[in-house]
């Protein structure tokens, strides 16, 4: 049976994982008074592994990235033994291993306690204010016009859960079917093949954190699914209660809530609550980073663009440079694959593992000037010009776009680079975006037009002719 009280005014909750009992971990070393002083820290910590798995890239090792200074700043003098004891009572485990101001120590939930998450209440009133306290308020009026959306935002919650509960056991089912010898790669063979189930994954992206000697049992594997799972678990519940987690990025402008970072598969079950039978759009621009990558080429090369430049832009603005990529060099995986090991070889990455990627060699022989600029923008800094390319984006869709829209009461609310709408007003937001490309940065993009909806276990996206 399905929780479906939503929170009442004041109340905050955190999510822990199910095995995890912390009142019997603290009494058993501690006061009555130190547990009603501090449980709820140690919930936090947890909340917070469970929570960032969504919002943050993991590590290398698979560990999710903690900041000391932000944990000292909300759990106080007790941040020190709050971890430590975590640690000792082998519900959490840590890499021990960080960079001062490049990277944080590593934690995740260890496999004695990984479950499902549960909630639990926030019982220190203090502790809850200062929570909720913790909010920028230097945003610009189009970002709180995208937070001031939010709230006709809801979420079919029960339908929801009862989908990734689902998901959950399917993929543990079928990690449960393979034999152990191999078992990472053969799942993933599977899964990435699957065009009729939905199954929890690892992205392309994130693949090289792990390699077959890290899965030596089914239930190693299982882990990181159950985490996966934990995260769609608190995007959920916190849409449920009403708790959005909005954060504007101070140096790109890019606006992160638990829209963003919820799963695509879980976006059918959103609703607009005055009028849910009102049906919902993304609006979606195609080929995305490359395509706004085209700005930057076009702010390097002026009125002199080479001509494999010209070809580039060209592809990007009819949305078509993936299919074109994937033809030239006989790619057989999806769509989907290929535009992450896109990103993950030429914008993320090293410009000594661009130069030497075999999946980049066409592209570098058929668009030479182009690698050129990706070259020069990661020089210093790999991570320089994704900030960039989030830069022009958020400038666009939030600076220009939500402003338009804002003047005409449009309700939306964004995703980076898309834009969630009623479909009635579909037309109007294509038409602001596409201008709005043209006169900021000279380029056209072509758009994807997603009708959101509800099936039962299937694929959640009907496409509309855009």
């Amino acid at each position: 049976m399905k929780n479906n009280k939503v929170l009442k005014e004041g109340e905050r909750k955190l999510y822990i994982p199910s095995k995890v009992n912390l009142k019997e971990l603290i009494l058993a070393e501690n006061t009555e008074r130190y547990l009603n002083d501090h449980q709820d820290k140690y919930a936090y910590v947890l909340s917070k592994i469970i929570e960032m798995s969504i919002f943050s890239r993991e590590k290398r090792n698979g560990l999710i990235p903690l900041h000391a200074a932000t944990l000292q700043s909300i759990l106080g003098c007790k941040y020190k033994k709050v971890l430590e004891d975590l640690l000792r009572w082998n519900v959490i485990i840590t890499d021990n291993h960080f960079k001062t101001d490049e990277e944080s120590k590593g934690y995740a939930i260890s496999r004695k306690y990984q479950s499902k998450a549960k909630e639990v209440l926030i019982l220190n009133e203090r502790f809850a204010t200062k929570l909720k306290k913790k909010q920028s308020t230097e945003w610009s009026k189009e970002a709180h016009y995208v937070l001031s959306q939010l709230r006709y935002i809801h979420i079919d919650h029960d339908t929801a859960l009862n989908y990734i509960d689902h998901k959950l056991t399917e993929t543990i089912s079928l990690i449960k079917s393979l034999p152990v010898k191999n078992i990472y790669n053969n799942f993933l063979q599977i899964v990435d093949s699957s065009t009729t189930k939905d199954y929890y994954s690892v992205p392309l992206k994130d693949r090289k954190l792990y390699s077959c000697s890290n899965f030596k049992d089914h239930e190693s594997l299982i882990d990181i699914m159950n985490r996966k799972y934990n995260a769609d678990f608190y995007a959920i519940m916190n849409l449920w209660n009403r708790k959005w987690s909005f954060e504007v990025d101070k140096n790109t402008g890019r606006v992160y809530t638990f829209i963003t970072n919820l799963s695509s598969c879980l976006r059918q079950f959103l609703f607009h609550v005055k009028f849910p039978d009102k049906a919902l759009v993304n609006i979606d621009i195609k080929n995305s980073q490359p395509f706004i990558f085209c700005s930057l080429l076009i702010e390097e090369y002026g009125s002199d663009i080479p001509d494999d430049v010209k070809k580039y832009i060209t592809l990007c603005e009819s949305g078509k440079l993936y299919d074109f990529l994937m033809k030239e060099i006989s790619y057989q995986g999806s769509r989907k694959e290929f535009k992450q090991l896109f990103f993950s070889t030429l914008f993320y990455c090293k410009n000594n593992y661009s130069d030497k990627s075999k999946e980049l060699m066409f592209f570098r022989s058929a668009f030479p000037n182009v690698y050129k600029i990706v070259r020069k923008l990661k020089t210093e800094d790999y991570k320089y010009l994704s900030k960039v390319m989030q830069t022009y984006e958020a400038n666009v869709i939030i600076n220009k776009v939500v402003k338009t829209l804002k003047k005409n009461s449009i309700f939306l609310t964004t995703i980076h680079d898309s834009v969630i709408v009623f479909e009635e007003d579909a037309d109007k937001v294509k038409k602001t975006v596409i201008k709005n490309f043209v006169k900021q940065y000279k380029i056209t993009p072509s758009l994807d037009v997603e009708r959101l909806f509800k099936e039962t276990y299937g694929l959640s996206v009907d496409k509309i002719a855009a």
